[in-house]
C-alpha cells in the first residue's frame, strides 16, 4: 500500500549525520525529535523533524534551505487520504518553484525534478526500514534534542506527551492529596551542577525557564539565596547539605518525565496491574453490588485479582515498590536518620520488567476474560450474547476517563523507563502537594 510522508530529503553524500545536526543545532528550533535514515536504495537521506511537546512535524523553510547549501534539498508531505502533497525545493540554498497538488505522475516529476535524480515515492518510502508508522510515534533511529542532550528513544514512542520536561496531568486532583511525578535525571549532568561555584549555580538556576522545577519552582529564590552565599567555592567542594538546593539541580539535570498524578493512583491502580495474577476471577457475592461503582474494569480488576507485593514485601512509602528500590538523592543521609526529602531515587530493573511483560493485546485478553467473568458473576442464568454486549460497551462508555487515564500513565511510565535505560539515566520519584 503506498505511503504517507513527512520528511526533508537530501542527496546522499551530500551531508554526513554530524553535519546534519550541527545545522539543527544551529537553526535553534528549540527541543525537536530527529531522525536520519539513509535510503540506500534511491541515494537518498531521509531527515525527519519533529517538535518534541506537541509531535508535529516542523515545517521550517529556512532549516531545509540549509540543509541545500553546497547542493539540493526538499520538504515533501504527501497526506494519501487528504489527496494532498507538497514539494518544497532548494538548491543550494535558494527557493525552488514548489508543487501543492494530489499525489499522481506530477509528483514524482517533481520529486525528481527537486532532488536530481529519477525517483518515485514509493520508492522512497520503501526504501526505508519499515520501522515508521507515521507522525505522533517514533521510529528507529530517532534521537531527541533537549536543552543540551541527545537522547535515544525507543521506537514506536508517541511524541506528544511533553516526554522532556516537567509536567502534571491535573486528572483527580486533590489539594489535600500527595502527587507523584516520576522522572529520570543525568547523574553525570548533577554531579557537574553540584561542582559549580556557588555563585554560578545560583545564577543558572535563577536563569532557568519558569516551571522548569516543576512543584519545587516556589524555592528558586530561597535556593539561589543560599548557594550565592557559597561564593566561588562550590556545594560539592564545601560538602553541603543542602537538600533542597540538590533537589532543584536534580530536576535541571532531568531529561524525561511522566505526568504527575495522584500517589494514591500510581499505588492503587497503576502498579498493581504489573503485578496482577492470571488466574480466573473469583467472585465475592457479597461485593459484586459495591464493584459495580468501580471507576472502569481496570478498576474491578485491581479490587478482585490478587496481586503479588515486591521482593522484600512492600514499602513505606509505595506498595508496591519495595524499600531497597528506592533510597535518598542526598549522598549525605544516613540510614535511620530522618529524611525529609522530595526526591528518591529508583532501581528500575524489577519494575522495568514487569511493564515491559504487560503488551497491550495481553492487556485486552486480561480485560476481556475478566469481563465476561465478572458479567456472569453478576448475573447469572442470563443469556450472553447481545445482553453481554450491551452490558460491555456501557461498562467501557463509564469507565472511559479512569481507562483513559491508566493508559496514559503506564505510557508516560515506560518512556521515562525505557529512555532511562537506553541513556544511563537515574529514574527518581519527586513527590510533591496538590497542584
Amino acid at each position: 500500500m503506498t505511503k504517507d510522508l513527512t520528511a526533508i530529503l537530501i542527496p546522499k553524500g551530500q551531508l554526513d549525520e554530524p553535519q546534519i545536526r550541527q545545522i539543527l543545532v544551529e537553526r535553534g528550533l528549540g527541543d525537536v525529535f530527529l531522525r536520519i535514515a539513509p535510503l540506500d536504495a534511491v541515494g537518498l537521506i531521509q531527515i525527519e523533524v519533529q517538535e518534541a511537546h506537541e509531535g508535529l512535524p516542523c515545517e521550517d523553510p529556512d532549516l531545509v534551505g540549509r540543509f541545500s547549501k553546497g547542493g539540493r534539498a526538499a520538504f515533501v508531505h504527501v497526506n494519501h487520504t487528504a489527496k494532498q502533497a507538497i514539494v518544497h525545493a532548494f538548491e543550494d540554498g535558494a527557493s525552488q518553484p514548489g508543487f501543492i497538488g494530489a499525489p499522481g505522475e506530477e509528483l514524482a516529476a517533481k520529486l525528481s525534478a527537486a532532488l536530481g535524480i529519477e525517483v518515485a515515492l514509493d520508492a522512497i518510502t520503501s526504501a526505508d526500514d519499515g520501522s515508521r508508522v507515521g507522525i505522533g510515534l517514533t521510529s528507529s533511529r530517532t534521537v531527541v534534542h533537549a536543552g543540551d542532550s541527545v537522547l535515544s528513544v525507543p521506537p514506536g514512542m508517541p511524541t506528544d506527551l511533553h516526554s522532556f520536561a516537567f509536567h502534571d496531568r491535573g486528572a483527580g486532583v486533590d489539594e489535600e492529596e500527595e502527587r507523584l511525578a516520576l522522572f529520570a535525571f543525568d547523574p553525570h549532568a548533577l554531579d557537574t551542577l553540584w561542582s559549580l561555584p556557588g555563585r554560578a549555580l545560583a545564577e543558572k538556576i535563577t536563569a532557568a525557564p519558569p516551571g522548569r522545577f516543576g512543584p519545587l519552582d516556589r524555592l528558586r529564590a530561597e535556593v539561589a539565596a543560599s548557594l550565592s552565599a557559597l561564593g566561588e567555592k562550590s556545594p560539592m567542594e564545601l560538602r553541603a547539605t543542602e537538600l533542597r538546593a540538590l533537589e532543584l539541580c536534580a530536576l535541571e539535570a532531568g531529561r524525561v518525565f511522566a505526568g504527575g498524578d495522584n500517589v494514591s493512583y500510581w499505588d492503587e491502580r497503576v502498579l498493581p496491574m504489573f503485578a496482577l495474577a492470571a488466574e480466573t476471577p473469583v467472585f465475592d457475592p457479597s461485593e459484586l453490588e459495591d464493584l459495580d461503582d468501580s471507576d472502569s474494569v481496570l478498576h474491578a480488576m485491581v479490587e478482585v485479582l490478587p496481586y503479588a507485593a515486591p521482593p522484600g514485601g512492600e514499602g513505606a512509602m509505595l506498595a508496591l515498590v519495595s524499600d531497597a528500590e528506592l533510597g535518598p538523592l542526598a549522598p549525605w543521609a544516613r540510614p535511620g536518620q530522618e529524611y525529609r526529602g522530595a526526591i528518591f531515587t529508583l532501581r528500575p530493573e524489577r519494575l522495568l520488567a514487569q511493564v515491559r511483560s504487560l503488551e497491550g493485546a495481553k492487556l485486552k485478553t486480561r480485560m476481556e476474560t475478566f469481563e465476561r467473568a465478572w458479567y456472569r458473576a453478576a448475573r447469572p442464568g442470563q443469556p450472553e450474547g447481545d445482553p453481554y454486549d450491551l452490558w460491555r460497551r456501557a461498562r467501557a462508555e463509564e469507565g472511559q476517563n479512569d481507562t483513559d487515564r491508566f493508559l496514559r500513565d503506564w505510557t508516560e511510565l515506560r518512556i521515562v523507563l525505557e529512555v532511562a535505560a537506553e541513556n544511563r539515566l537515574q529514574p527518581a520519584l519527586l513527590f510533591y502537594e496538590g497542584v
